[in-house]
């Protein structure tokens, strides 16, 4: 029989309501419990999103990473981090004509592989070494991405039954996927779960 919230252990409620506190959410305001029967969808598009979520804005890059990404910490040990693809600094010239931290002008100015850069700037830093970044893609992912709005399902239980998209941010004491449900990811989301279930 499935877990729920009020069979986890002090330490991981304790964890559940610590996450919910590091993005700005009232562990009174979530939901109990919501089932996901094939109808309901958590999607960056407020129109397709039919289901209660809490809007947290990520102010810039290094506040993504202290919400959802990887402590620089991890990657003390040489060689931790082969697996993140770094990108390279732009040439100097570009540089000075990006970095003015006005998106429009930056916008209007950004050639798609620079575009491209700033985003793979983006998931370096978040998911590996900060350190490592150049410092002006930073600025400019800053300057064109954020602030963003990261919408979040915070429920102590959620129960499965049928797809489920998810696009933002789940976050969850338990999650119960029972036959026929699963959790389709689109694009870049996140799942943090005390305890999931397939039974």
């Amino acid at each position: 029989m499935a877990k729920t919230f009020a069979d986890l252990s002090e330490k991981e409620k304790s964890n559940f309501e610590a996450q919910l506190k590091v993005l700005g959410i009232d562990p009174g305001s979530v939901a109990p419990h919501i089932v996901a029967d094939g109808s309901l969808q958590l999607h960056p598009n407020e129109a397709l999103t039919n289901v209660p979520t809490h809007t947290v804005q990520v102010k810039n890059v290094a506040h993504l990473k202290t919400l959802w990404g990887v402590s620089d910490e991890v990657f003390k040990e040489p060689g931790k981090d082969k697996h993140i693809k770094y990108p390279a600094p732009l040439a100097d010239h570009r540089v000075k004509l990006l970095n003015t931290g006005r998106k429009e002008v930056t916008e209007s100015a950004i050639t798609a592989q620079e575009s491209h850069a700033v985003d793979g700037a983006i998931e370096a830093y978040v998911n590996g070494d900060s350190k490592k970044v150049p410092a002006h893609l930073v600025d400019l992912a800053n300057t064109l991405s954020f602030p963003m709005p990261v919408r979040v399902l915070a429920a102590q239980n959620i129960t499965i039954r049928g797809a489920f998209p998810v696009s933002q941010a789940l976050v969850a004491g338990t999650i119960t996927i029972e036959p026929g449900g699963y959790i389709s990811v689109v694009g870049d989301a996140t799942i943090n779960a005390q305890l999931i279930t397939v039974v």
